[in-house]
């Protein structure tokens, strides 16, 4: 299962996805530059192609160990990740 598209949000600052997404598609989450965290359920084996570029605010990811297969940029740009 996929979730919606939340790209090109201004006022986005934190999301959780929970169990029962498996897949975070092409660009979910794109292009969200006042984005700071993000924290991935344990269904989550996929994240699709560019879907955090543009989100230079993010500071905090938090990833399981379920993810095989990341999309190219999906990362791009994010300078304040380590």
């Amino acid at each position: 299962t996929s979730m919606p598209s939340l790209s090109n949000n201004p006022l986005l600052k934190k999301v959780i996805i929970g169990d029962g997404v498996t897949d975070l598609g092409f660009k979910k989450l794109e292009n969200c530059p006042s984005l700071e965290s993000v924290t991935l359920g344990a269904s989550i084996t996929a994240i699709g192609l560019s879907s955090f570029a543009g989100c230079q605010s993010l500071k905090e990811l938090i990833l399981s160990d379920t993810i095989t297969d990341i999309g190219a940029y999906s990362f791009d740009g994010l300078e304040n990740l380590c």
